[in-house]
C-alpha cells in the first residue's frame, strides 16, 4: 500500500541564505570619481563589504544619482572634470532637500590645509586620501546605520 502522505516541499526558490543581510538593511554608497578605473576598483572593493554601490563619473550625474539613489556615504573625488567639481557637488548635495543628508567625504589627492577646509566649508564632514585606503573606508562603514 502507497503512502498518503504528501512528498516534502522543496525550498522556496526566494528564500534567503542566513548570512546574507536583506537588501533593505545594505549600506548605499555613492562614489564620484571621474577616473572609471579607480571608481569600478573602489565599488568592487565597497561591494565586497557589504554594500549597494553606485557610481557617477562627474558632478552632474552624480547630484542625479544622489537623488535616484539616495546614499548614506558618498566619496567624492574633489578634481572632477566637466564645470562641477567635488566642492560644488557637496554644494548641491548639501542644499537638496531630497537627499537625506547623506555622509559626504572628499576623496582627493589635494592635502594642502586650504583644500580640506574648502571642502568642509562646502559640505563635506571629512577627507580621504586618494586612492582611498581599505581601513579608511571599512571605518566610515562601520559608522553608518544600515538603510531602512
Amino acid at each position: 500500500m502507497l503512502s498518503s502522505s504528501p512528498p516534502p516541499a522543496p525550498p522556496a526558490k526566494n528564500a534567503r541564505r542566513a548570512e546574507q543581510p536583506r537588501r533593505s538593511d545594505r549600506k548605499r554608497i555613492l562614489i564620484v570619481e571621474d577616473n572609471k578605473d579607480s571608481a569600478d576598483a573602489l565599488a568592487q572593493l565597497i561591494g565586497l563589504l557589504g554594500c549597494d554601490v553606485d557610481v557617477a563619473n562627474n558632478g552632474r550625474s552624480a547630484v542625479a544619482r544622489a537623488i535616484a539613489f539616495p546614499p548614506g556615504l558618498i566619496l567624492c573625488d574633489l578634481g572632477l572634470p566637466g564645470g562641477m567639481d567635488g566642492y560644488a557637488v557637496a554644494r548641491e548635495v548639501r542644499g537638496d532637500p531630497r537627499l537625506r543628508e547623506p555622509r559626504l567625504v572628499a576623496v582627493s589627492g589635494y592635502s594642502r590645509t586650504q583644500d580640506h577646509a574648502a571642502a568642509e566649508q562646502a559640505g563635506s564632514i571629512g577627507s580621504s586620501p586618494s586612492p582611498s585606503q581599505v581601513d579608511i573606508i571599512e571605518a566610515m562603514l562601520n559608522d553608518l546605520a544600515p538603510r531602512s
